[in-house]
């Protein structure tokens, strides 16, 4: 069992992230400070931090953290009506879970949540921080919550994204939220924060997925990388599904107009003056554009490609990837074989890994199948370098059903050569399904794998199966809503 995973990094670092801004950031540092000379060269147990935060702050951490550090999982806000004869919104905490609303015997745990809000109108002026109520109950009353009056009035919850939980709101509040995030008023954390919330209680079943994707729709204005990298990831989630349905062409025409700004102001070349959030910003959505047969992006890539294999110098190397990816996605047998010969030259690893990368995108069947043979020849490709192929398996929408058919067929050649490398192959058996969205490919899997066991892969064979499965509820429980959101915008 891993111990340093995404539990021992990712939440606990949010932990702690959520301790500074509710004790203050000069108090948590007069406490850190004092922890860490107190206990020089000694042993300590976690209560010996809270003790010195306490003492610095004069507020009780130890109670504060314990809901955090000694049960699981954390809370869904959701953001409800006042009482009668209160003002403001009433706040009421549950168990999130990605599977969705949870039973009555899951949902006895109660979290210390000190939750951050502000408020504004769109062209009202600029927006406000309010007071931080901590909910400590079940449910709770946040006067101060209070939404302005007037048209384009919001709310958002969880300002500064510094507490650990989910925030749902009522459709009307949603609307604000849109408002707000198309106007850029909000915050680029606040804006972040916003759109993570939205697709994860999609994902749940919390709110339908045309509510999540309507959002999405309101960042068009949006020019921050942070942001559209994590759309970007959610709307990968959602190609999978969409594909899944056989309606991929509608993704592809909504995907265009939501990207197509972006990209237009960003341009092909980088300016003096753009940040390196910018530089990486540009190959992201203009990849985004290739991968939806943007006809412009792709004649772009296809003219920089015949340059780059002239003079790899000649191509910004931001943009070296994405060139060669959407070369050979949409080219053929001289693109391949091009690419290959640049992969055989290059000096840089990093190089090398884009031209395989880009080799992985290929869409023509037969020249997969010749892919896979070159990748998976270590007098091609050097064994460790070979674990990428895995990796690009589920990311190829066209290959994807042959790349885990030939995975099960070559599996005992894949195992016996990274047998002397147990670490490295106990992450492989799971990167060919990850981007199915079945019940009956999860039980092709597990059908598989009882026969081919692989003892070492089978945490992340669980996790990748339970994604698999829900995404197929997701299917089966939005699957309509999505095609019809998409018509509505695609025509």
């Amino acid at each position: 069992l891993p111990v340093f995973d995404a539990l021992s990094y990712s939440k606990g670092a949010c932990v702690i992230r959520q301790l500074e801004a509710a004790i203050g950031a000069d108090a948590f540092k007069k406490g850190l400070h004092s922890y860490l000379s107190k206990h020089a060269y000694a042993n300590t147990i976690t209560q010996d931090l809270w003790n010195s935060l306490a003492e610095a702050s004069g507020k009780p951490v130890r109670e504060m953290m314990a809901s955090w550090t000694a049960q699981m999982g954390y809370p869904l806000l959701s953001i409800l009506p006042p009482s009668p004869g209160k003002q403001g919104v009433r706040l009421r905490q549950t168990r999130f879970l990605s599977k969705g609303a949870p039973s009555e015997a899951e949902d006895t745990q109660l979290w210390w949540v000190p939750v951050t809000a502000m408020a504004g109108r769109v062209g009202g002026g600029e927006s406000r921080k309010l007071e931080t109520v901590v909910l400590a109950e079940k449910e709770g009353e946040a006067e101060g919550f209070v939404v302005p009056e007037g048209e384009g009035g919001w709310l958002r919850v969880n300002a500064g994204q510094t507490g650990i939980f989910r925030v749902n709101y009522t459709e009307e509040q949603w609307q604000g939220i849109s408002a707000a995030v198309e106007a850029l008023q909000l915050p680029v954390i606040d804006r972040l924060g916003s759109i993570m919330d939205a697709f994860a209680l999609a994902k749940a079943g919390i709110i339908k997925t045309s509510q999540a994707l309507q959002l999405a729709w309101a960042f068009k204005n949006e020019t921050e990388y942070t942001v559209w990298a994590q759309m970007a990831g959610d709307i990968n989630e959602l190609e999978v599904l969409i594909g899944a349905l056989q309606q991929k062409p509608l993704l592809e025409a909504v995907g265009m107009q939501l990207f197509t700004p972006i990209a237009d102001k960003l341009g092909w070349e980088p300016k003096a003056s753009e940040s390196h959030l910018d530089s990486m910003l540009r190959p992201l959505v203009l990849g985004k554009l290739g991968s939806y047969q943007h006809a412009p992006t792709i004649a772009k890539c296809q003219e920089l490609f015949k340059q780059l294999t002239a003079d790899v110098s000649s191509v910004n190397p931001d943009l070296r990837r994405l060139v060669m990816s959407i070369a050979v996605k949409y080219g053929g047998k001289e693109e391949m074989e091009a690419t290959k010969k640049l992969y055989g030259e290059a000096a840089s690893p990093d190089f090398k890994i884009h031209c395989l990368v880009a080799l992985s995108s290929v869409k023509n069947r037969d020249l997969y199948k010749e892919f896979l043979a070159f990748a998976l020849d270590e007098a091609e490709v050097k064994a460790q370098d070979q674990y990428i192929v895995f990796m690009t398996m589920a990311g190829n929408a066209d290959n994807r059903e042959y790349a885990w058919e030939y995975f099960k067929e070559h599996f005992d050649a894949i195992h016996t050569r990274f047998v002397l490398a147990p670490a490295l192959f106990a992450r492989i058996p799971a990167l060919p399904l990850k981007g199915f969205a079945t019940e009956d490919k999860a039980r092709d899997a597990e059908a598989f794998f009882a026969a081919h066991p692989v003892p070492a892969a089978a945490m992340e064979l669980d996790r990748t199966l339970e994604t698999i499965r829900a995404r197929a509820a997701w299917l089966t429980r939005d699957g309509d809503d999505m095609v019809a959101w998409l018509k509505s915008k695609a025509s």
